[in-house]
């Protein structure tokens, strides 16, 4: 493990991952959700004073940091799969115990279901009164998401106010 990487803070960390995704694909890099990876190293250093199980998530974690530029290759699926799967864990472990979150995944979520609600609620309505269904579902997309998007915002707000966003 490099060892230089503990007493980095968060723009040193985005550095050293710039560094060694160097001619990876930004989509690839996006969609692995590296963009998350730092804040989520500082987060397990700061939890694993008090939580053996995030101390050990961010020693993983900063052994695929080393490995990192395997991990994008696309001819490395087990280390990929074994990364995602870390990950994953991780992250359900922060959500579940100390009830923390990735910054914009609670907004995302609101969201989403303040789109599908609105257009449910538009849909019935208009087929109960006969409108044109298109602009009824046009209209409560438009509502969802307007709607969705300051209670995600406020929530995530209140989430940041908790120090329970990273």
């Amino acid at each position: 493990m490099n060892q230089s990487l503990n007493d980095k803070d968060l723009a040193s960390l985005r550095d050293i991952l710039n560094d060694k995704l160097k001619g990876a694909s930004f989509v690839e890099s996006r969609l692995m959700g590296f963009e998350v990876l730092p804040r989520l190293i500082l987060q397990l250093k700061k939890n694993g004073e008090a939580c053996s199980e995030c101390r050990e998530a961010y020693l993983k974690t900063m052994q695929f940091v080393d490995k990192i530029n395997l991990i994008v290759k696309p001819d490395n699926i087990l280390i990929r799969k074994e990364f995602e799967k870390e990950i994953g864990l991780i992250l359900k472990h922060l959500k579940k115990t100390h009830k923390i979150f990735p910054k914009g995944e609670m907004h995302t979520k609101i969201l989403s279901i303040s789109m599908a609600v609105a257009i449910v609620i538009t849909f019935v309505y208009a087929s109960i009164n006969r409108y044109n269904f298109f602009k009824m579902i046009m209209l409560g997309w438009a509502i969802g998401v307007s709607i969705g998007f300051l209670l995600g915002k406020v929530y995530e707000n209140s989430l940041r106010k908790q120090n329970r966003l990273f």
